[in-house]
């Protein structure tokens, strides 16, 4: 009897989830479009805009993921608190402990269906609406993945095979062709520093062709003119949002050994870990309010409050996020904190329920 009750009680909660869900994606997906609007122009066009959105939907899904648990929480254990359906279960001998036990179950479905959009669907997607974007906007460059950057700049074709950030670079090539399309000159880089006047490369390698004869030059530094600024290479910085957890701690493990920062992928990494445990937290936060002073007050308000907590609870993550970042706190810790405080909220005052 007590399994009916626990999946009755988890389908509920996951059908509310999933409603609540697909409403915030609609809604973020029509504001983001509006925001692409403004990009529009005679390479970048609204089929293209369209298409980018659609591809950015999977990853707004995952973020929103914590908020729906908790709007859908808040509804699907409403329509029976409405119903008198939990008065019934309670009035039935089910304490409230073991009532949540059924819509935490609920919770752990929802939690593996964002560990599967976090870790299969939404890195890949994100880069492929970022990818998209940035070919229709910037015709001239193009990001080929492992390949790295590729821009025209006339008659010469850059190749940026690692990006360090939006102002270093690791091992540029650039392949200068004359006017029959010959190629006349090949310049490798081991490392570019980036600014609005132009490239300070270093350890350069340049092979000339003259006809049958080949000349080949070592210098240790030169400045050179292209038209990869810094506002345009930003573009094509590697975003912890178009990476799995795998690939965030192999991206890390790549910046440890050329003794760069990680602080910013660390943090993408934690939150990744924490999130499931987040959505868990929304499902036991919702179950005070349904038993305690909400539990005769109607959906919308019910919803009203949802959405207040569920914005307080990402502006929170996103502010420690932030600091976590600009004062070097201890990433896990940043990570972790909004979702502890949230539980350990949820747990008091489900204690508190009569």
């Amino acid at each position: 009897m007590t399994g009916i009750i626990d999946r009755y009680l988890a389908r509920h909660v996951i059908v509310a989830t999933a409603l609540v869900a697909l409403l915030l994606v609609a809604l973020s997906a029509f504001l983001q479009l509006l925001g692409q609007l403004d990009a529009l122009d005679d390479s970048y066009r609204l089929p293209q805009a369209l298409h980018y959105v659609l591809l950015s939907t999977p990853q707004q899904f995952y973020e929103l993921l914590p908020m729906s648990a908790l709007l859908g929480a808040l509804i699907g254990l409403g329509q029976l608190s409405s119903g008198h359906e939990l008065m019934v279960m309670r009035a039935s001998g089910l304490s409230v402990l073991r009532i949540a036990r059924g819509a935490i179950a609920g919770g752990v479905i929802i939690a593996l269906a964002a560990v599967a959009v976090g870790e299969l669907v939404a890195p890949s997607s994100e880069q492929a609406a970022r990818e998209l974007r940035n070919q229709a906007r910037f015709q001239r460059v193009s990001w080929l993945g492992p390949s790295g950057v590729w821009a025209r700049d006339g008659n010469r074709f850059v190749n940026v095979r690692q990006m360090i950030s939006q102002d270093r670079l690791r091992n540029v090539d650039v392949y200068e062709f004359g006017p029959d399309g010959e190629l006349v000159a090949m310049m490798y880089a081991r490392e570019a520093q980036v600014d609005e006047s132009g490239w300070s490369l270093r350890d350069i390698r340049t092979t000339r062709f003259d006809g049958e004869r080949i000349r080949r030059q070592k210098t240790e530094q030169a400045e050179w003119s292209t038209l990869l600024s810094p506002s345009l290479l930003r573009l094509f910085v590697i975003d912890p949002d178009t990476l799995s957890l795998r690939g965030l701690v192999d991206y890390m493990q790549y910046l440890e050994r050329n003794g760069l920062d990680t602080a910013r992928y660390r943090q993408a990494m934690w939150t990744k870990i924490i999130m499931p445990f987040s959505v868990l937290t929304m499902i036991l936060l919702a179950l005070p309010f349904v038993f305690g002073p909400m539990r005769d007050v109607g959906q919308g308000q019910r919803a009203m409050v949802g959405v207040l907590v569920g914005v307080t609870f990402y502006v929170l993550n996103m502010t420690l996020a932030q600091s976590g970042l600009v004062f070097g706190l201890n990433p896990l810790l940043s990570a972790l904190l909004p979702t502890l405080l949230f539980a350990v909220g949820s747990v008091w005052a489900l204690s508190r329920v009569r």
